[in-house]
């Protein structure tokens, strides 16, 4: 497009609105990260405000998220956070500088502000974000003809991975990355989530991945060996 970096949503989806589609509406599903940005705007031309404006006044103020914001369009990190590493090297990246992708890995939270994000959707911390209407929705399978995978899961609303077994026990799972960041979350059927977050990665690479994978089933092998949980709530210990 001749345009120097970074990149606007609407920048970048001028382009994209000319490549073709990998396969009719309906038919296939697969994530997109071009769907997220696509969402964003609409998000903010229904809303007539900044997409980051609609989603901290109306999806994490309610859930008791204060401190979850996008990155800076100065190219700096903001205060406090953690600095971006590339795997396997102690040099940290710049600050991300990538406003194009905002509505689909732009925001900063911390792993506390994730899982309060993750109790929301349970009802049971802050005010309900979603009515349990929406909440049936965000986790069913797909209509047809999309099947489930072999091992059961589908896309969900928001979640690479969803599941819903014969007495209704669900769970999902989304996770993300990018040069320097990588972040895990997860709803187990017994009802824990749990979440998981790097300052380093390396995009693409076959051993970083696999160190992650590995990271990440040690921590999931201890989450699930627990019987029981205490009944306490130390979102209030926190910011």
């Amino acid at each position: 497009m001749r345009l120097p970096p970074p990149l606007s949503p609407a920048q970048f989806l001028s382009f994209m609105m000319s490549v073709p589609l990998d396969f009719a509406p309906g038919t296939s599903a697969t994530y997109s990260n071009v769907g997220y940005i696509i969402l964003g705007e609409l998000i903010a031309t229904v809303a007539k405000q900044t997409y980051e404006k609609f989603v901290t006044d109306n999806v994490f103020k309610p859930m008791g998220i204060k401190s979850a914001r996008l990155n800076p369009r100065d190219g700096k990190y903001i205060q406090k956070c953690a600095h971006r590493h590339l795997a396997g090297t102690l040099v940290p990246l710049p600050a991300l500088r990538f406003p194009m992708i905002d509505a689909t890995g732009g925001w900063v939270a911390s792993a506390v502000d994730m899982a309060r994000l993750l109790a929301n959707l349970e009802a049971t911390h802050g005010e309900p974000v979603l009515n349990e209407k929406s909440r049936l929705l965000m986790r069913e399978a797909p209509p047809a003809p999309l099947k489930p995978r072999e091992n059961g899961t589908y896309f969900g609303l928001g979640w690479d991975a969803a599941f819903i077994d014969g007495k209704q026990q669900y769970g999902y799972f989304k996770d993300g990355s990018c040069q320097g960041m990588r972040t895990y979350m997860k709803r187990l059927p017994n009802g824990v989530n749990w979440v998981l977050v790097f300052n380093a990665s390396m995009e693409f690479d076959a051993v970083d991945m696999q160190t992650a994978g590995h990271a990440i089933q040690e921590v999931r092998k201890h989450v699930e060996s627990l019987e029981k949980y205490p009944d306490i709530d130390l979102f209030k210990d926190f910011a």
